[in-house]
């Protein structure tokens, strides 16, 4: 196994974990991968479309599907 794929598997398995999520972006950007940047702002998004009304959190996801 990789060591990208040691952390792809347990995001696959549970999406929602910020934490494996933040490391993989540590790594990455460790590595000068731009993806780094999107991750944090994807675990940044999230912790702010929960403080959101119900139409604002749907719109987002709406905008992130197109």
């Amino acid at each position: 196994m990789s060591q990208e794929q040691a952390f792809l598997d347990p995001l696959a398995a549970d999406p929602g974990d910020d934490l494996t999520r933040c490391v993989y972006a540590d790594w990455l950007e460790e590595r000068g991968d731009a993806r780094a940047a999107f991750l944090r702002l994807e675990v940044e998004l999230g912790r702010h479309l929960s403080d959101c009304p119900a139409s604002l959190a749907e719109r987002g996801e709406q905008v992130c599907q197109d």
